[in-house]
């Protein structure tokens, strides 16, 4: 598999050449290293650390894109230190590289990039398909309590939980005393409003299309968060302010393709696309209609 994916992912690194963006030949030969390991040959750990890290790197030097094939080139890029990063620890990102690598496609017809993911995912020997996690009774249990609480928030639209394969993610979760620590440690205010959205609805999680019946979303941590404290323990935001700083706004929930949800002071929802939008947009509604909203569209 890691083979096949280092191939996908050089292949659309070769096409943003072809279409006239420069791609730095040191992440090919990153990319080699995985096949090199993939064929068995002894790579040095240290190697692919430091080939991760340099990837990564010049990732983060694309960050600031001013046009699509930059856009692109920052996907692309960006999912190859996904692949590297795979080598070396032996997780499973599979589906984030097959997803977010796509952004690296510049010719329009991305039915050419879900055959090679096809492919890619053809290769796959089944006889190492995991076997089935043990389920510890402790901590289904208090996750069946943690949705109920959830479920009780919704209303008429609990059902959205479990037909978004919605999960609670106790790590993601924070009592009033954490979260005002945090929110200080962030420079955010501690408004009711936001430490009762937490309560109703902190630590809920769920992944895009309803995880097609596959729960490594859930372990890897790919999901769309609800709740102040999950997002920002994730870090995967620097301190946004939806554009609006007078206003103060807190996040409240980070979806997976960088849509942000905030409270302010008197309780009311904004949500902003960080990748389109300057500001963000005042939204209608209770708690409860706006996490259901966030269920259906991103769930």
């Amino acid at each position: 598999m890691l083979s096949a994916l280092a191939t996908v992912m050089a292949r659309v690194l070769e096409m943003l050449v072809a279409a006239g963006k420069p791609v730095d030949r040191s992440i090919f030969a990153a990319l080699e290293l995985v096949q090199r390991t993939a064929r068995g040959e002894k790579v040095p750990k240290a190697a692919l650390t430091a080939a991760w890290k340099h990837v990564e790197a010049i990732g983060e030097q694309t960050r600031g894109w001013r046009d699509e094939l930059e856009k692109r080139s920052y996907w692309a890029v960006g999912e190859s230190a996904t692949v590297l990063h795979m080598a070396v620890t032996g997780e499973n990102h599979v589906d984030l590289v097959l997803r977010q690598g796509s952004y690296g496609m510049v010719t329009g017809d991305e039915d050419d990039l879900r055959a090679w993911y096809k492919a890619a995912l053809a290769t796959t020997d089944l006889s190492e398909v995991p076997r089935a996690k043990r389920v510890d009774p402790k901590r289904a249990a208090a996750e069946a309590k943690a949705l109920a609480r959830i479920a009780k928030a919704l209303g008429p639209r609990a059902k959205l939980l479990a037909a978004k394969s919605a999960r609670h993610d106790p790590k993601l979760a924070g009592d009033s005393a954490k979260l005002k620590a945090l929110l200080a440690r962030h420079h955010y205010p501690a408004y009711p409003s936001v430490l009762a959205f937490e309560r109703a609805f902190g630590g809920l999680v769920f992944p895009e299309d309803g995880g097609g019946g596959d729960d490594d979303w859930f372990e890897n941590g790919e999901s769309n968060l609800v709740g102040p404290y999950g997002c920002l323990k994730s870090n995967a935001h620097e301190r946004p302010d939806g554009g609006r700083p007078a206003l103060r706004l807190v996040p409240v929930a980070y979806t997976m393709n960088d849509n942000i949800v905030f409270i302010d002071k008197a309780g009311a929802f904004y949500a902003q696309d960080t990748i389109a939008d300057a500001t963000a947009t005042k939204l209608r509604g209770t708690a409860a209609a706006n996490v259901a909203k966030l269920l259906e569209r991103f769930g």
